[in-house]
């Protein structure tokens, strides 16, 4: 993917891994802007945990469909998929602050 976007970052470009922010943190960095401006994408709920962590706002899948704001893995304790009663896939976004 290296030359396709404009920046990489892979879990040997950080001290500590997910759920610590460093990596998203250092993704910003590399992209010139600050972590409030970013959206990230992450499937997993440490993933889900480092990016808000880094201050960004979350897009995250669960169960092959977008996860609303409320099923949304928030950290390692929180379910990794989304509730039954929930239909269909929906947008989700955190507020921005």
């Amino acid at each position: 993917m290296r030359g396709v976007l404009a920046a990489v970052v892979a879990r040997e470009d950080a001290a500590h891994g997910k759920p610590d922010p460093e990596l998203f943190l250092t993704a910003a960095r590399r992209l010139g802007i600050t972590p409030e401006r970013c959206l990230a994408v992450d499937d997993a709920p440490d993933g889900v945990a480092a990016a808000r962590a880094a201050g960004m706002r979350v897009l995250t899948m669960a169960g092959a469909h977008l996860a609303p704001v409320s099923s949304a893995p928030a950290g390692p304790q929180a379910p990794a998929a989304r509730p039954a009663d929930i239909p269909g896939p929906r947008p989700v976004h955190d507020p921005i602050r």
